[in-house]
């Protein structure tokens, strides 16, 4: 069913997101960059802009819309793939957008590991939302996406008066502490290259958390951090439970993105900081692409999220669009890949998010093997943190990000997540270093 299209007025997202209330239940947000965006350059320097660093485009996939008042949630309790899907189809059909959250829990559900101690506190290992209608954000305007009833809700909620800027301290006072010491980072680094000497494994995603406390909602902390934190995939979503979490999350990782019947995923892996000056930040920038270790990190996983995307992709389609390009965000330098197929007939974009879950990137090579090792090191169970964030939109495509620089705040508690890849040429030190380095942007005003 084609949704119907209402223009609004001028607006951005984060406009109508600060005008919500209370009775706007489980809002969700995607999109909306603010301040300025560092398009991404090649390893040579060239600036590509959005569309060709990524060869097809692929950064406009990720919408602009808000949405709130689900019409009906999904939470199994395991991963009923015929349950998953026929929600999804249901809801998309009817010209709803759906979205989605899949746990790191969820991921090691799909990947048939036993429960692990701990994870009875865990978020839900997969929720799906469905909403009849929603704002859709281009080019400064807004426009309601479904029945005029909703259109017209939504430009009430315009009409409203914006919340008054009023003072605002630098640090919101949230007491944010690591989980571990430095020396227990250490260790865990010099264990797992223990292993891959072994001939184990070749490379793990290694993390911890962040943790403190605030008075503040979700909403609130999600609209005052994105202000100065241009995320490519940034979004907010709220799962419901007997203690309601909220995903605040300024991801720089598209995951898995379907559209007119091609797949790309997009990893990350390698790290530098941002220099203090511009020519200590363009030597740390070089210092990245001349890095042997950070090249081979980034090729390991480039490799895996190609055989996984080869598993739903037809024999023959799948490319590698970008092999290193560089992306630049607040506190650090990065380099991902861009890897793309022709999704299979037979399977559908949910179909091939589940089959690709969890994301390469946030484990570690081989995928099974790196996961078994991360649960015998991270101490607590990662819950949402590097799960997977998505939305279906009908008739448009079905886009994801990887679930890092994400905040999660529940019960007044929040956290957040850090971690880097270990690779055997990686010095413990640094890696910790990356970390901190990683973290900053938030800890700094948390």
């Amino acid at each position: 069913m084609a949704s119907m299209i209402h223009p609004i007025g001028p607006a951005g997202p984060l406009d109508v997101w600060r005008r919500l209330k209370k009775t706007e239940a489980m809002p969700v947000f995607f999109g909306g960059r603010a301040g300025p965006f560092d398009k991404p350059v090649s390893s040579d320097g060239n600036s590509l802009g959005k569309k060709g660093v990524l060869g097809s485009g692929f950064f406009r996939w990720w919408p602009a819309l808000v949405a709130f008042n689900p019409v009906e949630v999904c939470q199994p309790p395991a991963a009923n793939r015929q349950e998953l899907e026929a929600f999804v189809t249901r809801h998309t059909r009817a010209g709803h957008l759906v979205t989605c959250a899949v746990s790191y829990h969820g991921g090691e559900h799909l990947m048939g590991l036993e429960e692990r101690e701990g994870s009875v506190d865990q978020p839900p290992p997969f929720t799906l939302a469905a909403y009849s209608g929603y704002i859709s954000f281009e080019g400064g305007a807004a426009c309601g996406v479904g029945e005029a009833a909703f259109a017209d809700q939504a430009a009430d909620i315009l009409a409203r008066q914006g919340p008054e800027a009023g003072d605002r301290a630098d640090s919101l006072g949230c007491g944010m502490t690591p989980a571990i010491t430095p020396e227990e980072y250490r260790e865990g680094v010099a264990l797992i290259q223990r292993l891959i000497l072994a001939g184990n494994v070749y490379q793990v995603n290694l993390t911890y958390p962040w943790q403190g406390r605030t008075q503040q909602t979700g909403r609130e902390l999600f609209a005052r951090l994105l202000e100065g934190y241009p995320a490519s995939c940034p979004a907010y979503l709220e799962l419901p439970g007997p203690t309601p979490l909220e995903l605040l999350s300024f991801s720089p990782e598209h995951f898995l993105t379907v559209a007119d019947g091609r797949a790309w995923t997009t990893p990350i892996k390698g790290t530098r900081p941002r220099g203090p000056d511009p020519a200590q930040d363009a030597a740390n920038r070089q210092a990245l692409l001349d890095s042997p270790k950070e090249q081979a990190e980034l090729n390991m996983i480039t490799d895996l999220l190609r055989n996984d995307l080869g598993q739903v992709c037809c024999p023959g389609t799948l490319r590698v669009d970008t092999a290193r390009a560089v992306q630049k965000l607040p506190t650090v330098w990065h380099t991902h890949s861009v890897v793309s197929g022709r999704l299979r007939e037979d399977i559908s974009p949910l179909g091939a998010l589940l089959a690709m879950a969890p994301g390469g990137s946030i484990t570690g090579a081989p995928k099974r093997a790196a996961m078994e090792i991360i649960r015998r090191l991270e101490a607590r169970p990662r819950g949402m943190y590097t799960g997977l964030i998505g939305c279906f939109i009908p008739g448009g495509p079905m886009v994801s990000s990887i679930a890092i620089r994400t905040l999660v705040l529940q019960g007044g508690r929040l956290s957040l997540g850090v971690g880097s890849g270990i690779t055997l040429g990686s010095d413990p030190e640094a890696e910790y270093q990356e970390t901190l380095d990683k973290a900053r942007y938030f800890l700094d005003r948390l």
